[in-house]
């Protein structure tokens, strides 16, 4: 191997192909039911609150216990994201994270999930010392 094609060997991303392949956005169509509704309701109550949400099989269960506090700035408007209106679209970064975040918690309770412009912005769980 000559020194050129080491060096530019070097320079090659070290994450396999298969890495970046798994990085793809999915839309919201390939979501199940229960993740379908959460990110639209997320959109149409873009600053809000969820208290005591279930995660069963790495998805949201909304039970007798689950709180949904919506904030209001006054003097402003919240208007719901754009792409509420749309029967379908990429998901975004912190989408594709709170359900990462979902499938490694598997089954258990989220004391708090913060809503920021209709995005997941926090997560609040309680963790074993």
């Amino acid at each position: 191997m000559n020194t050129r094609s080491a060096i530019k060997d070097s320079k090659a991303p070290t994450q396999p192909a298969s890495a970046s392949a798994s990085r793809r956005i999915p839309a919201l169509s390939e979501l199940n039911r229960e993740r379908r509704l959460l990110v639209t309701a997320m959109q149409n109550s873009p600053f809000s609150r969820i208290e005591n949400l279930q995660i069963r099989d790495g998805n949201p269960v909304f039970g007798p216990a689950t709180r949904w506090t919506s904030e209001t700035k006054l003097g402003s408007s919240d208007p719901a994201r754009r792409e509420a209106g749309l029967a379908d679209f990429a998901l975004k970064r912190e989408h594709v994270e709170l359900f990462g975040q979902f499938d490694m918690i598997g089954s258990g309770e989220i004391l708090a999930l913060d809503i920021r412009a209709g995005l997941p912005f926090r997560i609040i769980r309680q963790v074993a010392v």
